[in-house]
């Protein structure tokens, strides 16, 4: 499946607005920016790792406005460490 193309040493991230009047005001940015940053807290992940579908463009914009590239495999990568990737 698409999270075998995830490096390894990679947290996995989801999140949700579900209240359409908290969407469009940067809590979603907010958000991702603090799962990133208590990732590289713990030491223990080179990469952070988002899987949203392609029709979501908010969440995409989101992520690379956060600083997460696309992968060929659709995931989103954020690199925490500038080691080369390693895969399963």
């Amino acid at each position: 499946g698409i999270w075998s193309e995830a490096p390894l040493d990679s947290a996995g991230i989801d999140f949700l607005i579900g209240d359409l009047d908290f969407v469009g005001k940067g809590y979603g940015l907010k958000l991702v920016n603090f799962l990133v940053e208590e990732a590289a807290k713990t030491g223990r992940f080179e990469h952070v790792v988002a899987d949203p579908t392609l029709e979501n463009f908010a969440s995409i914009k989101l992520l690379e406005k956060a600083g997460f590239s696309a992968h060929p495999s659709g995931l989103y990568i954020k690199r925490l460490s500038e080691l080369p990737w390693s895969y399963y």
